[in-house]
């Protein structure tokens, strides 16, 4: 068996206070290292923010062999023959104290098109407990109401109307237990006082249009990535 070290990662947005908790690390606090990758061979995707080149790779417990490079060099003993060394799977617990910013991410024709990437990032999210945050009941946005045309969502993010762009999307209240399947291109954003496994591609490619989150604004390259803005809000379906 293989084991691994701690792997926090930034993020924009606040949380972890559940997850501290989850992980065994007493009451916990909510800060920028909300998520927990899990044997991850995906490096994250910070821009300005970036923590270091390999934020984001899991490292073997008590080696610091990344596990990465551990698949490169038995990728058939590690997940046998005719893989390659690929996982093709990202795993992640993430818990989240405000709500994350509105997004999507490409499915995999958009990602070979327009971001040189093989993979897209349809995910999954299994929800393991959940809080009120100063009151405020957990929720998810996703997916367009029938009446949200795309230019009444691209005039949203234009104008940075952060209600008309939450009022676009349908909202959710999630319970523990539930199993939540966001495909590629399915406009999204988990609420404040989630903590969930993700079981996602293996990817950190997303469009976010929201300029500010929380106490940190965000650069064209973490809204946008490496697309221009109207080929990131292209990649909304």
């Amino acid at each position: 068996p293989v084991f691994f070290e701690p792997n926090r990662v930034w993020r924009c947005y606040l949380g972890g206070l559940l997850l501290d908790t989850f992980r065994g690390g007493g009451a916990g606090v909510d800060g920028h290292f909300p998520e927990e990758w899990l044997a991850s061979a995906t490096r994250a995707e910070n821009g300005a923010w970036r923590q270091g080149p390999d934020e984001g790779l899991s490292r073997i417990r008590g080696s610091g062999t990344r596990f990465a490079d551990l698949l490169a060099r038995h990728p058939a003993e590690a997940l046998g023959e005719g893989t390659g060394g690929e996982i093709g799977v990202l795993c992640k617990f993430l818990d989240s104290a405000i709500r994350l910013p509105i997004q999507c991410h490409p499915d995999r024709a958009f990602a070979r098109a327009h971001c040189h990437s093989e993979y897209g990032k349809t995910e999954s999210w299994l929800i393991l407990a959940t809080r009120e945050v100063n009151g405020e009941k957990p929720y998810l946005l996703f997916g367009f109401k029938p009446q949200a045309t795309a230019e009444r969502f691209r005039r949203a993010v234009l104008d940075q109307d952060v209600a008309g762009m939450c009022a676009c999307l349908h909202r959710v209240e999630p319970s523990p237990g539930e199993v939540y399947f966001i495909p590629g291109r399915l406009p999204h954003a988990i609420g404040p006082g989630l903590l969930l496994l993700e079981v996602q591609e293996p990817t950190d490619l997303v469009v976010q249009p929201e300029r500010r989150i929380g106490d940190v604004t965000l650069g064209d390259e973490l809204m946008w990535g490496a697309l221009d803005p109207a080929t990131g809000l292209a990649c909304f379906d």
